[in-house]
């Protein structure tokens, strides 16, 4: 479960909060990469401490967003000579799992830091909390996050290839699918809600 909330934090941070000016300035200074890394050690924080409830979770956040300023450091040196992009995108998305996975295993050594967070009384926030982070929604924005830039980043390449100028991803795009597949999830999961029981 708190593999979970890692790996969205990672696709939030690395595919939503990174534009295409950002991906240029991390190729051309190690400011960008820096700024880049920043993002996810904030994102990260974020997301853990709504899951823990605790503020030490900050150090696996910045466990992780260190491993991702050396990787992404090494793609950036390594995207100015390359002409196997997909190749190097694959490799640098492997490397940035594993770092995750690393980051698990430090959490893994203050359990009580970890232990999903149990509210004590059932006020309109912590409801809410618990309807928009339980497992299966954060399961599925990883999913959606992830197979819309897959997707749009596709698109993207065979653009290039055709030689088309100034191609950019188009996130307006991959915001719309995004946007159009969470209506459909929720609607889903909310007509189902009587029968299953996801929140009680």
């Amino acid at each position: 479960m708190l593999f979970l909330y890692l790996f969205l934090g990672h696709l939030i941070a690395d595919y939503l909060l990174q534009p295409n000016s950002l991906v240029a300035w991390k190729l051309r200074s190690l400011n960008g990469v820096g700024v880049h890394a920043s993002i996810h050690v904030l994102v990260t924080t974020l997301l853990l401490y709504l899951y823990s409830g605790h503020a030490e979770v900050f150090f696996v956040a910045l466990l992780i967003g260190i491993l991702h300023f050396f990787i992404d450091s090494i793609k950036a040196s390594h995207d100015q000579k390359s002409k196997h992009p997909k190749i190097a995108y694959w490799v640098d998305q492997f490397a940035h799992y594993l770092s995750l996975a690393i980051g698990l295993a430090f959490a893994a050594q203050f359990p009580a830091y970890f232990a999903n967070r149990v509210f004590s009384d059932t006020s309109i926030a912590q409801s809410a909390f618990v309807m928009l982070f339980n497992p299966i929604n954060v399961a599925y924005f990883s999913l959606a996050i992830f197979s819309t830039f897959t997707i749009e980043y596709s698109y993207y390449k065979d653009r290039s290839k055709a030689g088309s100028k100034g191609s950019v991803l188009n996130y307006r795009r991959m915001l719309e699918r995004l946007f159009l597949t969470t209506l459909i999830f929720l609607g889903l999961v909310f007509s189902f809600i009587p029968s299953v029981g996801l929140y009680h």
